[in-house]
């Protein structure tokens, strides 16, 4: 009779704490996927230098630390390709990893400055087989290990980011979605499209040889990485909820960037502590009036008469 008591008791103390999780918890449990995220250019390679001096790599690696933050916040991985390498090289180093879909993040050039708007890439799969050199010469045959859902899923994705670029950022033209690279038939794909084995699309955000499409995406960093990453999670069939950026902040820098530990440290000691709307603004000017509410929180003075 005891051990019957002592069993029942035990059952209703499980049932009680089950019933003390919360059903949100239970609710969020979903697939996790890899997801290869690819920041152009970069180690000696700056890409295409801007209009007003920057680089391209400078820029690149500012979505992709946020689209990464972003994707591991709502519980994926994410691989980040080597820098140290080129595009081709790029392709090969993901289809040996365990990644589900792969997304290049690049910006336009062109020779002329009226040139604008974001274009989104992806392979043809009405090009012919073809072979490339691995890095020890030997040739890779892409095709015998394409994931069975490549093509339908290249379709996806890229279709969902023009959607959700367009809808976060109207002020950035559309050029649309390709399949195969801007000089096909000469060249039919770009090589992270047409080497890698998954999913897979090149974003270009905007020229940076215009000066509008330059100012659009510095203002709108955030906004575009969160577009990205809705679109890539529903290329992936996963929920997207309204909370992506709950519990973020500053996502405009990461670790990849030269002032990381500099703002990680300005940060921590509350000099400066960022803007209402969560930005950091690593790239603005600092006005006068901000430069003295820095020094004297570094002074330690009284400020709770100022009114900022």
């Amino acid at each position: 009779m005891k051990k019957i008591i002592k069993i029942s008791i035990c059952l209703i103390i499980i049932l009680t704490l089950t019933a003390l999780i919360p059903l949100s918890s239970l609710a969020d449990s979903k697939p996790t996927y890899v997801f290869a995220i690819d920041a152009g250019h970069g180690g000696s390679d700056p890409g295409a230098i801007g209009i007003d001096g920057r680089y391209e790599a400078n820029d690149t690696i500012r979505v992709a630390n946020i689209v990464t933050a972003l994707l591991k916040g709502q519980g994926q991985k994410v691989y980040s390709p080597s820098r140290a390498v080129g595009p081709k090289y790029r392709a090969y180093e993901v289809n040996e990893k365990n990644v589900d879909f792969f997304l290049s993040i690049h910006r336009d050039s062109n020779k002329s400055s009226s040139a604008n708007g974001f274009t989104v890439y992806t392979h043809d799969p009405t090009h012919e087989v073809r072979k490339h050199k691995k890095p020890d010469g030997s040739n890779y045959e892409y095709m015998p290990n394409e994931y069975s859902n490549k093509h339908t899923l290249d379709d996806k994705m890229s279709s969902l980011l023009v959607q959700e670029i367009s809808a976060a950022c109207p002020s950035l033209k559309s050029k649309g979605r390709y399949f195969g690279s801007a000089a096909a038939p000469t060249y039919e794909d770009y090589y992270i499209n047409g080497i890698s084995n998954m999913p897979s699309c090149i974003v270009e955000l905007g020229f940076v040889s215009n000066a509008n499409d330059n100012a659009i995406f510095d203002n709108n960093v955030v906004n575009l990485s969160v577009a990205i990453t809705k679109a890539l999670l529903k290329t992936a069939g996963l929920p997207v909820g309204d909370d992506l950026l709950s519990g973020m902040r500053f996502l405009e820098y990461g670790e990849g960037d030269w002032f990381y530990n500099a703002a990680e440290f300005v940060i921590a000691k509350k000099y400066i502590t960022g803007y209402s709307s969560g930005y950091f603004g690593p790239t603005n000017t600092i006005q006068r009036q901000d430069f003295a509410l820095v020094l004297a929180r570094i002074d330690g003075a009284d400020l709770s008469a100022y009114n900022h």
